[in-house]
């Protein structure tokens, strides 16, 4: 597979051999006409000069990605997790998870009216069907 990937096209396999190693795989003859083919427009974009090293080794300038160290993200984020469990966030954490919502939708939290969620036959909406 890498020895297709090769900037200069001469080195790459030939169609043939490509197509041989796919037959042996799962082609019938029945597919070697469109090996054949590819094979002959490879030769001929060759002739043309429209298939080249040129054209592989000039890529453009930012479609390259060079990757960063991760570690100092890795320890920073170490470092922000093991302050999450200091006691008083802790407290605070099993504080927020005793949250009790069904007590809050009875309307045990001295809520205003206003802001209550109200059924459907309190607001007497009329509903012809639509």
């Amino acid at each position: 597979m890498k020895s297709c990937w090769d900037p200069d096209p001469k080195k790459r396999p030939l169609a043939k051999n490509i197509r041989n190693t796919f037959g042996s795989w799962s082609f019938r003859k029945k597919h070697n006409d469109i090996f054949d083919k590819a094979e002959l427009k490879r030769i001929e974009l060759l002739n043309l000069k429209k298939l080249g090293p040129e054209f592989a080794k000039k890529p453009h300038s930012k479609a390259i990605y060079t990757s960063r160290p991760l570690s100092y993200f890795i320890s920073k984020c170490s470092s922000i997790n093991s302050s999450l469990f200091d006691s008083n966030e802790q407290a605070y954490i099993s504080k927020e998870l005793e949250f009790d919502i069904e007590s809050a939708e009875s309307g045990s939290l001295n809520v205003p009216a206003t802001l209550r969620k109200r059924k459907i036959n309190e607001l007497n909406i009329e509903n012809d069907g639509k």
